[in-house]
């Protein structure tokens, strides 16, 4: 599908919460760097991670700096209920992006433009694709009234590309990506990740590898219950803390790991037992294409956050996946 653009000048930009949505822009931007010239916006979360990752991969690929949406979730609110009492908040955010995207346009004549998430990311005068998996957003309230807004500005896009498979029944996100409005154009175009097929060592050294991502206060909460969870365990721990701010969080039991590129992730993979980590859907497409057994990871959905709590129930059903809750952690058995 990709193979459509040559010798076009693409905008790349993917939403900053957590480091997911640039995770799976990766494989999207070192295919379309072969025949195109490409940008790529960064916000102040992503940068540092684009920078290694675009390092990494030897590409020569310009960076510009897009507005963040600012999004921090509340240790008391769920993460969904707290947008819907500000969304004035929400709004202003998508139109602030839309201007800047008007002067990035204009100042590097991009034709296309490839947004994951960021719905003011479009031009009226480029061709529109927005990358998203959730056309049905699962809240406990306001449902259709939240579904409304979401596809009103995903028809505004050319095409939306959802990361799954076409056939329902090997579908990653379920029910998420399924949709009955008409007036979408929706191309299935199957699950990307960074990560490849591995050879996993016979005998691991790692007992758990713990992968911390997310949105602030919730990442941090979640780091600090993970070492305080592995005090009393005398088992062989590596985090990868996901974010470069320093931590004063200590474990003499635990290894840390601030950002780690795609190689350094996949070889901490080959080497372990077993994994905890969030249930956002990139990690779990990355989980998958690299075939880790799936009955020996364990899924601690982000609080108050619906996508990552039916993301892990869906898992549970068609892999036998573990799940517990955050506030549980401490009764995990190990």
């Amino acid at each position: 599908m990709l193979d459509k653009f040559q010798n076009k000048t693409i905008l790349i930009a993917p939403i900053d919460w957590g480091l997911g949505h640039a995770a799976r822009c990766i494989p999207i931007i070192n295919l379309l760097s072969k025949k195109n010239n490409l940008i790529v916006a960064y916000t102040k979360n992503n940068e540092l991670f684009f920078k290694k990752e675009i390092a990494q991969l030897n590409l020569h690929i310009k960076l510009v700096e897009l507005s963040s949406y600012n999004i921090r979730y509340s240790k008391i609110l769920p993460a969904w209920l707290k947008i819907m009492l500000n969304p004035l908040k929400f709004f202003i955010s998508v139109r602030r992006e839309n201007k800047s995207v008007l002067n990035i346009v204009e100042q590097h004549a991009i034709d296309v433009i490839i947004s994951d998430c960021r719905f003011g990311v479009r031009h009226k005068n480029c061709d529109n694709y927005i990358i998203t998996h959730q056309l049905s957003i699962q809240v406990p309230l306001f449902k259709t009234f939240v579904n409304i807004i979401n596809h009103h500005y995903l028809k505004k896009f050319n095409e939306i590309w959802v990361p799954d498979e076409q056939e329902k029944n090997m579908r990653l996100s379920g029910k998420l990506s399924q949709t009955k409005t008409r007036n979408l154009t929706v191309k299935y175009i199957g699950t990307l990740s960074r990560f490849n097929i591995i050879e996993f060592d016979t005998n691991p050294t790692i007992d758990y590898l713990v992968l911390i991502s997310g949105v602030e206060p919730q990442r941090t909460l979640f780091e600090k219950n993970i070492v305080s969870l592995f005090n009393n365990h005398n088992k062989t721990v590596t985090l990868i803390r996901g974010t470069e701010k320093s931590s004063t969080i200590k474990n003499s039991n635990c290894s840390f790991i601030n950002l780690a590129t795609t190689n350094e992730i996949m070889q901490l993979i080959k080497q372990s037992k077993k994994i905890i980590c969030r249930s956002g859907y990139s990690t779990l497409m990355d989980l998958h294409a690299m075939h880790f057994n799936k009955k020996n990871i364990i899924l601690v959905p982000t609080p108050g956050q619906p996508e990552q709590e039916y993301l892990a129930a869906h898992w549970k059903s068609i892999f036998g996946t573990r799940i517990i809750k955050q506030e549980n952690i401490f009764s995990l058995m190990l």
